[in-house]
């Protein structure tokens, strides 16, 4: 059986969104291009916090796939079999709601980011008003239908959640949250991820 993967990197428009909103709670703290402060004159209000956790969900990958999964079984009355198609939409990004106060701070001239670990951002992947039976012979129940969900789920997650995604998303953060800093006019800036 043929199956479709396709992997795309979402627009950095969410990163704009994500980056003005701590670029304009830094610079209402003093924090504006030129001005050298510290980490502990540079604490971030409650209100501030919160503002970027609403951002929620920032998508740094998409993975597409496709995957059968099959059952048979054997009865007195023969063998039955069951074939169905799952389609899938894996997303790996950074969850904001997850950022604390600790996260974003300055250094001396340098503004440091400590985002939070990739992860997969919704657990139901799977589309299911794309569900098909590929092949159906014998009676089957809702809860044999399910096993192959739960099959097919296994397969996306095993096929598609691998050690080089997580570095594709790990990049694109990088990259995107640098290049909108740069062009804001931010030189000195770390970025980093929080440990798993």
């Amino acid at each position: 059986m043929a199956k479709l993967n396709k992997i795309s990197a979402p627009p950095i428009g969410i990163g704009i969104v994500l980056v003005a909103g701590i670029i304009i709670g830094v610079w209402l703290r003093g924090g504006s291009k030129g001005v050298i402060t510290t980490k502990s004159e540079q604490q971030m209000t409650d209100t501030q916090i919160a503002s970027i956790q609403d951002i929620g969900q920032w998508e740094l990958l998409t993975i597409t796939d496709e995957e059968m999964a099959d059952t048979t079984r054997t009865s007195f009355w023969g063998k039955s079999s069951l074939v169905r198609i799952y389609y899938g939409t894996l997303r790996l990004g950074i969850n904001m709601k997850h950022t604390t106060r600790d996260d974003i701070s300055w250094n001396h001239d340098t503004l440091c980011i400590a985002l939070s670990p990739i992860e997969l951002l919704d657990s139901n992947f799977i589309d299911e008003a794309r569900t098909r039976s590929f092949y159906e012979q014998g009676q089957w129940t809702e809860q044999d239908r399910q096993a192959l969900y739960y099959q097919a789920r296994r397969k996306m997650l095993n096929r598609c959640i691998t050690p080089q995604a997580y570095q594709s998303a790990r990049n694109n953060a990088f990259d995107q949250m640098q290049r909108i800093l740069l062009a804001m006019g931010y030189k000195k800036t770390r970025i980093t991820l929080r440990k798993q």
